[in-house]
């Protein structure tokens, strides 16, 4: 007989969400310490114990020689910066409580083939000061494709306290895969479809995210957001369900 070396975390239960403008649907966390909100296909939620997540963000970015004079202090001026350094500068800017961003690492590069540079990245960072971990897919295309009078951001991920127990984590990489901007995206250009189209393939390609293992894969990345190096258990060797972070199967006698 094999049993669990510990209980696992209680499952995060999801709910059916649509915006209010029908343009996106995903599965979310239930329960009245998540706002959950966004228009346009965008889809954004957070509980600040919890974690948070924001699905297909896109932001254009002023380039400096392009500014007006004397510009409001909410408009983005920026000389065009990759994926990776976009990542902390970019966010920072846009909510101040998070800050020193690091890249963990890559788990798929040019994610986005479309953009200029991109990748589907892991990475630490503090929100209000304590310890987070995130993963997403961020792009950036280069004012080369705008009349070198701007330049784009795209990001879509979550992240969850560094601390948390996994269950939040997991239930956001879910939520993420759930996530359907298709009648947002039918009212766009051609290079938004384009745009789904590759995130949809990494799901497709990234074994993280495969329909046959996405259950012990999704616990596996969810490891990988609470700190854990060595994600694997030995649940594949007797194709029982995955052990919780850092644990193993372990015989038991009678």
């Amino acid at each position: 007989m094999l049993r669990p070396s510990s209980s696992t975390a209680p499952a995060v239960p999801l709910v059916p969400y649509r915006l209010a403008d029908g343009s996106a649907t995903a599965l979310v966390p239930a329960g009245a310490d998540w706002t959950i909100l966004g228009g346009n296909g965008v889809i954004q939620g957070s509980s600040p114990n919890k974690g948070s997540f924001l699905f297909g963000f896109s932001i254009s970015i002023l380039t400096p020689q392009n500014a007006p004079a004397n510009p409001p202090a909410s408009m983005l001026i920026y000389p065009y910066m990759n994926a990776a350094t976009a990542l902390g500068v970019i966010l920072h800017r846009l909510s101040p409580s998070v800050s020193n961003f690091s890249i963990r690492r890559v788990l798929q590069d040019a994610a986005l083939p479309s953009y200029t540079s991109s990748g589907m990245l892991l990475f630490d960072f503090l929100n209000n000061g304590r310890p987070w971990v995130g993963v997403a897919t961020i792009g950036t295309d280069s004012p080369a494709n705008y009349g070198n009078f701007s330049w784009t951001m795209y990001y879509s991920g979550v992240s969850v306290p560094a601390d948390s127990d996994g269950s939040v984590g997991q239930a956001l990489l879910r939520a993420w895969h759930s996530w359907d901007p298709s009648a947002a995206i039918a009212a766009r250009t051609q290079a938004s479809l384009g745009l789904i189209d590759e995130t949809n393939a990494i799901w497709d390609s990234v074994s993280q995210f495969s329909s046959a293992t996405r259950d012990r894969e999704a616990r596996d990345v969810g490891c990988l957001l609470l700190g854990y190096y060595d994600v694997e258990d030995n649940s594949r060797k007797f194709n029982l369900p995955s052990a919780p972070c850092g644990l193993a199967y372990v015989p038991t006698s009678g």
